[in-house]
C-alpha cells in the first residue's frame, strides 16, 4: 500500500453501501457508530484533543509511525484495506502518534 496515511483517511468513503449499512445499525443502536472521514477529524475524534499544535504534532508523528516498516502498520492497513476496512488500524495509529508526539 503506497498512499499516505493522511490520503487513506482524507478519503475514506462518506456514504458507500458500508457506511448505509453502518448508519442503519447506528439507527437501532444509537450512538455506537460515527462516520469519521480525514486525518485532522479522526485525530480529535480518537484522542479528543481540539488544539491544532498539538493535531499537527500527532499527524506528524502518525506519519513517521506508518512510514516505519518495522512498526507493520502499512502491512495492517494493507491486510484489513483488503478485509475490512482501515479504520481499526488507523485509530491504533493515531492512539500510538498521541502516545509518542
Amino acid at each position: 500500500m503506497s498512499d499516505s496515511i493522511i490520503k487513506l483517511l482524507d478519503e475514506l468513503p462518506t456514504n458507500n453501501m458500508t457506511v448505509k449499512v453502518l448508519k442503519a445499525l447506528d439507527f437501532v443502536v444509537p450512538g455506537e457508530w460515527e462516520n469519521v472521514v480525514g486525518c485532522d477529524r479522526t485525530i480529535e475524534f480518537v484522542t479528543g484533543e481540539s488544539d491544532g499544535d498539538r493535531i499537527r504534532d500527532i499527524r506528524n508523528r502518525a506519519i513517521e509511525l506508518y512510514n516505519d516498516s518495522d512498526r507493520g502498520y502499512q502491512s495492517a492497513l494493507w491486510f484489513y484495506y483488503q478485509h475490512t476496512g482501515i479504520q481499526t488500524v488507523a485509530k491504533k495509529l493515531i492512539l500510538q502518534a498521541a502516545e509518542e508526539a
